[in-house]
């Protein structure tokens, strides 16, 4: 199966129609292996692209299957900043994102931020992932690079002090619970603290609506969202809250298979996403995916989800 560094559009609820680049493409896994995350698995290695292909792969996607963005999403299967012309890719990506009123925006982990003052010139927005949930700090992070809670925390800490005067750098809280809401109570306010405590002015509130790395993972309600916001903006933080989902523009896709494959490696898809991005040729090709066990459909919170087989 043909692995690419290219994925979508995906319909955010944060970026409107997404179109995904992942430049690590799984050359290696995250080094945070994170619960609360899209990336279900590590798959095999991507051929290696120059910074010039991966931009021009991404300049050819848009022209050729007519696809209409609102942001280019510089994310995939890992960390982008392990990527080592980073900067240099974004550079690039902005001069097609302009092109196309497009926003620009990549996510990292944190714990390696090379380049961070070369990006932010850059992109739109910095997103720092920052998940709640009511799991131990070593059951919701799984880190491969030795680190600890407090030195992890102190990273991030590092990160927003340097870029303190940017409003480009925002943590993303994802809120999300493994056992009834009842318990992810107890967890909240530790969480809420060590956030504060990082230094973020400026936080992007959500909860999970799809699939993730583990997934007894489940959303939590309009009323813990709504207890968060109030916790944090009693301290002076300011909250954006992700909207419904635009509608995404279908791609004029002539290779259905391949296109629905990545995007499902990288995040999973309902049925209903399918017809829409891809239409019906796109949902032919994901069952025939499910018949040769490259993919699998599972129930999650009554909505059925294409996801990568494990």
């Amino acid at each position: 199966m043909i692995l690419e560094p290219v994925y979508g559009p995906h319909p955010s609820r944060c970026f409107g129609a997404s179109l995904g680049v992942d430049p690590v493409s799984f050359s290696r896994g995250c080094y945070m292996a994170c619960a609360v995350c899209h990336s279900l698995r590590q798959a095999r290695a991507l051929k290696s692209y120059t910074t010039s292909e991966l931009a021009e792969r991404v300049a050819r996607d848009l022209a050729e299957r007519e696809v209409k963005v609102n942001t280019i999403y510089v994310c995939g299967s890992s960390d982008p900043f392990l990527y080592d012309d980073l900067a240099r890719l974004l550079r690039e990506l902005r001069r097609i994102s302009d092109s196309v009123n497009a926003r620009l925006v990549t996510r990292t982990p944190g714990y390696f931020q090379r380049a961070v003052d070369e990006v932010l010139e850059v992109v739109d927005t910095l997103l720092i992932p920052f998940y709640v949930a009511d799991m131990e700090w070593d059951s919701l992070y799984q880190p491969r690079t030795n680190t600890t809670k407090s030195e992890y925390y102190g990273k991030l800490h590092e990160l927003f002090s340097r870029a303190r005067s940017s409003e480009k750098l925002v943590l993303e809280i994802v809120v999300a619970r493994k056992g009834p809401e009842s318990v992810l109570g107890g967890y909240l306010d530790e969480y809420i603290v060590q956030a504060r405590r990082i230094g973020a002015k400026r936080v992007f509130l959500k909860t999970i609506d799809r699939p993730v790395r583990d997934q007894g993972i489940k959303p939590v309600s309009r009323r813990v969202l709504d207890m968060v916001r109030e916790k944090l903006e009693s301290e002076g933080v300011e909250v954006l809250a992700c909207q419904r989902t635009q509608g995404v523009h279908r791609v004029k896709s002539k290779r259905a298979f391949v296109e629905v494959y990545n995007h499902i490696l990288r995040k999973p898809l309902r049925v209903s996403e399918v017809s829409e991005v891809y239409g019906d040729f796109g949902v032919m090709a994901a069952e025939s995916l499910v018949d040769k066990k490259v993919a699998s459909k599972v129930v999650w919170e009554n909505q059925l989800y294409y996801v990568p087989s494990r």
